[in-house]
């Protein structure tokens, strides 16, 4: 297929398109003449007028500031919305037909699943193993309760670390420190520890309480120093004992177990509270 184009045609089209560009061209230079005056204009000095007070200074027109180059002036903004409330969710209404519950009556809920803490020792108070489903036997107003699951699990442990730093223990300080970090460092997860040092009765001090941070418990280790005076190793664990019998006491924690580790000669000269 052939396309034969009229050579008038062509050069008609050719003056219409010079003519377009020529137009554009002129409007552009017209653009550029007037943005050249308005920078000449904005750069000359202004001259205060000659009948100009300083009582009749006309106000002046806040200038939008812009961040640099190119960038836009921030439109005004109109009144801003009323500050959201929280709506308070609404009292339901008594039920007028509804019976009070009296004193001594009681009150019978259905659950599904009732969670149980044991922990299982001999007569010397060591903790048995291997413990399984069918040992156990639950009762509810001598009523059995079937067990649905049943698991093993370590519980956290809750202890005191009471360090003698007395003068007799200057030649095993160094012996005790190492072991008092082995203990620390076989923390587990859920573990909290308290460290005490204690030398006289009026020398007992916590050195870090209860955290599970083990190297916070290793830096208070390395706190400790050797002092003089007379040893109260009975005044050191009854402190130490007290404080982690207190820890906790009452919330849902209890079911954790709790210890005393102390770390001493054994050689008491002068403890306020006696060995009873």
């Amino acid at each position: 297929m052939k396309f034969c184009v009229s050579n008038r045609i062509f050069r008609a089209r050719s003056v219409a398109f010079f003519a377009v560009a020529f137009a554009f061209c002129l409007a552009l230079t017209a653009i550029g003449r007037k943005t050249s005056a308005q920078q000449q204009g904005e750069s000359r000095p202004r001259t205060a007028s000659p009948t100009a007070t300083p009582t009749q200074q006309p106000a002046q027109q806040p200038t939008p500031a812009q961040a640099g180059p190119g960038s836009k002036i921030a439109p005004q903004l109109g009144t801003p919305p009323p500050v959201p409330r929280l709506r308070p969710k609404p009292t339901p209404t008594p039920d007028p037909a509804g019976a009070e519950i009296g004193e001594n009556e009681r009150i019978l809920i259905n659950t599904e699943l009732v969670t149980l803490h044991v922990r299982v020792i001999d007569r010397n108070n060591h903790p048995i193993n291997n413990i399984r489903k069918d040992d156990f036997k639950v009762l509810e107003d001598n009523v059995p309760q079937p067990i649905f699951s049943f698991t093993e699990e370590e519980v956290p442990v809750i202890y005191g670390l009471a360090v003698d730093t007395s003068g007799s223990l200057r030649p095993q300080f160094e012996q005790v420190i190492n072991a008092s970090k082995s203990i620390i460092n076989s923390n587990k997860k859920g573990d909290e520890t308290f460290l005490e040092r204690f030398i006289s009765s009026d020398k007992i001090e916590t050195i870090q309480d209860f955290t599970a941070s083990k190297d916070t418990l290793v830096d208070g280790l390395d706190q400790l120093y050797i002092e003089g005076g007379q040893t109260a190793v009975i005044d050191g664990v009854y402190l130490a004992a007290q404080h982690v019998a207190d820890y906790k006491k009452g919330s849902d924690d209890d079911r954790r177990r709790r210890a005393l580790i102390v770390v001493t000669d054994g050689e008491d000269r002068a403890s306020y509270y006696p060995e009873a």
